[in-house]
C-alpha cells in the first residue's frame, strides 16, 4: 500500500533542480546511495522524470567520454562547496540520465529508500547538466525536450 504522504512529499519537492539521494537498484555495480538531480523543466507535468547522476568518479567518466568521443561538454564537474552535500569534486555524465516515474520516487520514499528534503542545486549547474545532455547524442531527442530550452 502507497502512504499518502509519500505522494505528497513527493509532489512538494518535484521541481526542476530538485536532489534526491537514494540507491539506483540498476546500478549493477554498486548498492551505494547516490544524489541525483532532476532535469526537467516541469516534472509535475511529465510522466518521466529525468535525473543526472552526481558521482566522483572523475577519471572513469572522463574515460567513458573520451573512450566513445563524445563532447567535452557533456561532462560538468563541480568543486566542493559548489553544493553543499558534496565534500568531494563531483562530475556529471550527461551521457546516460537516468529515468523514473513520480510512481517510482513515491515507492522509494515510502519503503524510507529515498530522500527528497535536500536542498536544490544552483540552477547555474542545473543548467549546465542540461546543456550537457543536450550536447550528447546518445540522449534521445524525446528526453532532450523535457529538458526546455537552454538558456
Amino acid at each position: 500500500m502507497i502512504d499518502i504522504s509519500a505522494d505528497v512529499k513527493i509532489q512538494v519537492t518535484l521541481c526542476k533542480g530538485a536532489v534526491y539521494y537514494f540507491v539506483e537498484p540498476t546500478f549493477a555495480d554498486t548498492d551505494q546511495p547516490h544524489y541525483f538531480v532532476v532535469l526537467n523543466e516541469k516534472p509535475l507535468n511529465d510522466t518521466t522524470i529525468v535525473l543526472a547522476c552526481a558521482t566522483s568518479q572523475i577519471q572513469k567518466r572522463r574515460k567513458f567520454v573520451e573512450s566513445r568521443n563524445l563532447p567535452e561538454t557533456t561532462l560538468v564537474e563541480i568543486v566542493p562547496g559548489a553544493y553543499k552535500h558534496f565534500s568531494l569534486p563531483t562530475i556529471f555524465n550527461c551521457n546516460d540520465p537516468l529515468e523514473k516515474t513520480k510512481e517510482s520516487l513515491v515507492l522509494l520514499l515510502n519503503d524510507n529508500k529515498l530522500n527528497p528534503f535536500l536542498d536544490p542545486i544552483d540552477s547555474k549547474i542545473v543548467a549546465d547538466i542540461c546543456r550537457g545532455v543536450h550536447d550528447s547524442p546518445l540522449v534521445e531527442n524525446r528526453i532532450k525536450k523535457l529538458l526546455g530550452e537552454l538558456s
